[in-house]
């Protein structure tokens, strides 16, 4: 279980937030939380690679940018996972990427937190550090939450080693 206190104040239990005043029991203590917890059953790496029909070519280009290796380690990650339709927004930039692993691993990394941040998490103007180095912020309005400017369709898929959140774009250095 991992126990995760954010700038926010909220607190998570594996993603389910904690509610409520905690609870003294005589031999232990009773934590309320918003939701089940279940044991993830796959890791960041196999959950893309067997989610094909949404991530055939994000599974592809983590191969290939000599990533998906590390998306099977211990983390905690979070990725935020563009799915398949969303390559096809940057056709004319791809070919260019399958020719240089190095550039097409940058882009892949602006991808990828070195820590797990579920949704209750996060705020608006919220600024995340890749593992490239790079900055993402976090907008959050009526309209959801969007990650420089690709927007979250689906959050919180649980993994044991960190959270997906599913995007509508491909990051890039120059996403707004």
């Amino acid at each position: 279980m991992v126990f995760r206190v954010y700038p926010n104040g909220a607190k998570t239990v594996n993603g389910a937030q904690l509610e409520g005043k905690d609870i003294s029991l005589i031999n232990g203590v009773v934590h309320r939380i918003d939701d089940v917890i279940l044991p993830a059953a796959t890791n960041i790496g196999e959950y893309i690679a067997q989610h094909d029909t949404d991530f055939k070519d994000l599974f592809g280009l983590l191969v290939l940018g000599r990533l998906f290796g590390d998306l099977e380690t211990a983390g905690p990650f979070t990725v935020f996972a563009p799915k398949d339709s969303a390559f096809e927004d940057i056709t004319s930039t791809l070919q260019t990427l399958i020719n240089d692993r190095d550039a097409l691993s940058e882009v892949l990394k602006y991808h990828v937190i070195s820590d797990t941040f579920w949704s209750v998490g996060l705020t608006d103007g919220m600024v995340l550090q890749t593992i490239n180095g790079a900055n993402l912020t976090v907008h959050i309005d009526t309209n959801g939450v969007t990650i420089n400017g690709a927007k979250v369709t689906e959050a919180d898929v649980a993994t044991s080693n960190g959270v997906i959140h599913v995007i509508d774009k491909v990051i890039t250095s120059s996403s707004p």
